[in-house]
């Protein structure tokens, strides 16, 4: 008898699936007499303590906590605890211990290795926000042929990791930036002037509080009379107690003034990682 073959697909469909059954999360309660290590499971619907322990991430057990255990492998892995339905009657909610982003490397009974990912929700304060910005308020009289440290007046965000002062050279306010964290760092600055002269030079570079190290810079030669606009970044690494200025150059002969356009003339510091 030759058979059909939609019979013969599910006749496949059938012994896969009974060879190998889908898996879904279970509840169950931690050994009462658990102190430490893999903890046994009593799962729901079933009257006695597993014979085997499982492993656990994100969450430390609790000998009697009821639990969530999500499938891995041929095995469960105990992911955080239940807890209980609220006023309202809304379904339980899993709690994390974890403190932290936490990895754990499990192993399903294949011998292939798995990472399961938690995270811990953080709230984002000028303790745990690794970026600052500061944008200038008003226009700066720049001298002749002198570097001169650019100040900006207003903290458009602000953050722990950075701190503002007045620089060494021209003791300008708001105009040097304490790095108060070490590690690798991206620093990016911009300023505008307006009405140019044909022929003179002008420029911005970023460098140490009252040092001449030119960390990153940009100059050009007015080719006429048109506003110019500067910007330079820098990604690199910094100690803790670096201390930065964005200085602005020029040889028009006098003193000349930066000019505001949408918020461009400002200073920006992002903390990547240690």
């Amino acid at each position: 008898m030759v058979m059909d073959p939609l019979d013969f697909l599910d006749s496949v469909a059938g012994h896969t699936a009974a060879r190998y059954p889908v898996q879904t999360p279970m509840l169950g309660t931690v050994d009462p007499a658990y102190t430490s290590g893999n903890p046994k499971i009593t799962f729901d619907g079933e009257a006695t303590l597993s014979g085997k322990t499982y492993l656990y991430a994100g969450y430390t057990p609790q000998a009697g906590d009821r639990v969530v255990l999500l499938p891995v492998g041929n095995s469960y892995l105990v992911i955080g605890a239940v807890g209980v339905l609220d006023g309202r009657g809304k379904a339980p909610l899993v709690h994390s211990h974890a403190e932290s982003d936490v990895t754990s490397l499990v192993t399903d009974l294949a011998g292939k290795a798995a990472s399961v990912h938690t995270h811990a929700p953080v709230d984002i304060t000028s303790a745990t926000l690794h970026e600052a910005c500061y944008t200038a308020t008003g226009g700066q009289s720049i001298p002749t042929s002198t570097d001169t440290p650019l100040g900006f007046g207003s903290g458009t965000y602000t953050c722990a990791d950075v701190s503002v002062g007045t620089s060494t050279a021209g003791s300008i306010s708001n105009a040097a930036f304490t790095l108060n964290r070490g590690g690798l760092w991206t620093v990016e600055g911009g300023v505008r002037i307006g009405n140019s002269v044909a022929g003179k030079s002008y420029g911005i570079w970023l460098g140490p509080d009252g040092g001449s190290t030119r960390y990153r810079g940009q100059f050009a030669v007015s080719g006429g009379t048109d506003a110019m606009e500067f910007a330079v970044s820098i990604c690199s690494r910094f100690s803790a107690g670096t201390v930065l200025n964005l200085n602005f150059w020029h040889d028009e002969g006098v003193a000349r003034s930066t000019v505001l356009l949408n918020g461009g003339n400002s200073i920006r510091f992002a903390w990547l990682r240690p």
